[in-house]
């Protein structure tokens, strides 16, 4: 075991930590209790120090991770428990190879903070539960968990997270993307999420989430699920990137076209009439020819009243 710290230390190293202009690979701010998926963390940001060469990778309680200002902390690390057994046991019971970490608890400006310091992975990736957890780059990031792949990029999106599909490409720096796109690193299409779409819907995976905070844009991964297993959300979801994707590419969404992206047979076609029902009533789609009976009704998403029902878009007034 390594020789810990001194007090003067510790507080030097969250200065430094703070500092940073925002969480990267190896480092990761938190207010209180420890997240459930502490055990992944730790595997994280081991493999990522490691891969960004360095010697650590470090999660800091008590900082708020927008200003990284000192707010203080209530997790405590010595009582904390994972059902009847100590975290910390836990955690070492779980992790391989065994990973020499330590929790710090230390008090700045008044406030309580806990340091979580994790070595880097040294002959081999630290993996938790059997599974190998990595953060990648400082400005988009990589999560990998279990049953599904977090990925972030700093910066709010330019255009709401529900129009991914269809809205135009737009660029903050249109001088630096059309470099880009002349040395071929980027397309101009803006079908990125067309194509990511058409993947998971081929392989009947679960719909992506898109997420847009004060900081930061999130899509989320899910491995595969059946339509069971999903939750009254997910399926919404579903319903609704399918309609965008058909709607893009000149198709029709149906209850037909609905069933075999989720993988439902035939004789099943009422749960799917439910979903879609569903996401009519939620504001998410409309049915494109509510003169026809149910059978032969098809469904375009809520923004495409802009649009002709073959696709072509509609001149506002």
């Amino acid at each position: 075991m390594t020789t810990p710290p001194s007090p003067d230390r510790l507080l030097s190293l969250v200065g430094e930590l703070r500092r940073e202009p925002q969480e990267t690979d190896w480092l990761e701010f938190k207010v209180n209790d420890a997240p459930k998926d502490i055990g992944e963390y730790i595997s994280a940001l081991s493999n990522a120090a490691a891969l960004a060469g360095g010697n650590h990778g470090y999660l800091l309680w008590g900082i708020d991770d927008a200003s990284h200002d000192v707010v203080g902390t209530r997790f405590s690390p010595a009582r904390a428990k994972k059902g009847a057994e100590p975290l910390q046991n836990w955690l070492h019971r779980l992790l391989t190879p065994s990973v020499d970490f330590a929790f710090h608890e230390l008090v700045v400006d008044g406030r309580k903070l806990v340091l979580l310091i994790v070595p880097k992975a040294s002959h081999r990736p630290i993996a938790f539960r059997g599974r190998r957890y990595v953060r990648t780059g400082a400005g988009p990031m990589m999560e990998i968990f279990e049953g599904r792949i977090e990925i972030s990029n700093p910066g709010e999106p330019l255009v709401d997270t529900q129009r991914f599909v269809d809205a135009p490409p737009t660029s903050r720096n249109e001088v630096l993307a059309s470099l880009m796109r002349r040395f071929r690193l980027c397309e101009e299409r803006g079908s990125g999420i067309d194509r990511v779409l058409s993947e998971i819907e081929q392989r009947q995976l679960p719909a992506p989430l898109f997420e847009a905070t004060p900081r930061a844009t999130r899509v989320v991964l899910f491995d595969r699920k059946s339509l069971a297993e999903m939750d009254g959300q997910e399926r919404l979801r579903a319903c609704y990137l399918h309609a965008c994707l058909q709607f893009v590419t000149g198709r029709r969404t149906t209850n037909g076209s609905l069933r075999e992206r989720l993988g439902v047979r035939d004789k099943n076609a009422s749960m799917v009439s439910r979903i879609l029902g569903e996401a009519v009533n939620a504001g998410l789609i409309v049915v494109a020819n509510p003169e026809n009976g149910l059978r032969s009704r098809h469904y375009v998403p809520f923004w495409a009243s802009r649009f002709g029902r073959s696709g072509a878009r509609v001149e506002d007034a």
